[in-house]
């Protein structure tokens, strides 16, 4: 969700994911005509090792398995072709984190 709001601390992080929506928004539009699709995945916090490696406390119990996140993926991407989907925004039942 860096993507979409800013985090204290983590301004360089942000700044990337800010720099990527557009980029995907960019080249979403240079590959429509080939039939390529662009999505933004926007998951909220997701049980990777990557919690492992910051300090602090991590509700890691509360947070999107992988899997889920790929399956929504795998499902926006098997639509039929005239279905277009720019954007995921998954987040998870017990709140934001």
């Amino acid at each position: 969700m860096a993507a979409r709001r800013g985090f204290p601390g983590w301004s360089a992080y942000c700044a990337a994911k800010h720099a990527l929506e557009g980029f995907t928004a960019s080249l979403r539009e240079e590959l429509r005509e080939r039939g390529v699709r662009v999505i933004n995945v926007y998951p909220s916090a997701t049980d990777t090792a990557l919690w492992s490696g910051i300090a602090g406390e991590w509700p890691r119990d509360r947070m999107l398995p992988p899997a889920q996140v790929a399956d929504a993926v795998a499902f926006a991407i098997e639509r039929p072709d005239l279905v277009t989907v720019d954007a995921i925004e998954l987040g998870h039942i017990s709140g934001p984190l």
